[in-house]
């Protein structure tokens, strides 16, 4: 398996089926657990109104919501410092608001990074 990066570790990181109906949560690969999620996400966000809209721009508006399904780091210090853990050059007020800015964007991709070549 390649080595993951800071966005697909802060996904699987994030999973949570806590409370759901998933038999046997503690022995799910991980492929099976993004597969969930997905369809976690596909019943509780997309609908007929927003069905044409890319399903990666639904998925980050989904993680901006907070969904129980995915708990993705969302407060600013707590992603600024995951970042600077993971060595990313953030050292200016200018570099954290780029990291910030695309931050939910890159998650999204790395969910479907993870969905799609697992």
């Amino acid at each position: 398996m390649k080595t993951l990066t800071f966005y697909e570790t802060t996904i699987l990181d994030a999973i949570s089926l806590d409370g759901r109906e998933i038999k046997d949560e503690a022995n799910m690969k991980t492929l099976d657990k993004i597969k969930a999620v997905y369809e976690i996400f596909l019943s509780e966000y997309v609908h007929k109104y927003n069905e044409h809209l890319p399903k990666e721009h639904l998925l980050k508006e989904w993680m901006m919501g907070l969904p129980s399904a995915l708990e993705v780091p969302f407060m600013n210090h707590e992603i600024l410092h995951s970042g600077k853990a993971w060595g990313f050059n953030i050292n200016s007020e200018v570099e954290e608001d780029n990291f910030l800015n695309l931050y939910w964007e890159r998650c999204a991709k790395a969910f479907f990074t993870l969905k799609d070549n697992l």
